[in-house]
């Protein structure tokens, strides 16, 4: 996973995040907040953000390379569902289950037709 395809993604948290902390910085300014606060709170908050979306990155890139990589390793890849896979979300262990329904179903059409 490249960060550009993680911000495409995702584009749309970005700006809202963004044009929220704008808004919010609009808001103080208008109140006549002194500069100092308005700094620390621009900054803080868009480096708190930018963690934020940093750890989701390398979180989904950490599963996603961890699969990829159990992947390579099998031969008989349609094991991947028994694999140890860790997920580390609610999207990912979806991901794991939705896996072993469609083994689980190419198992009964296989019995089906034998």
């Amino acid at each position: 996973m490249k960060l550009s395809d993680f911000f495409k993604d995702h584009w749309l948290l970005f700006f809202s995040y963004f044009l929220l902390l704008f808004l919010f910085f609009l808001f103080f300014f208008m109140l006549r907040v002194e500069l100092g606060f308005l700094l620390l709170f621009l900054f803080s908050f868009s480096f708190f953000g930018l963690f934020w979306f940093g750890y989701m990155f390398f979180k989904k890139k950490n599963f996603y390379q961890n699969l990829s990589e159990i992947l390579s390793k099998l031969d008989q890849k349609y094991l991947i569902h028994e694999m140890d896979l860790l997920p580390n979300s609610w999207e990912t262990q979806k991901l794991v289950e939705v896996l072993y329904e469609v083994d689980k179903s190419m198992k009964e059409q296989i019995k089906i037709i034998y």
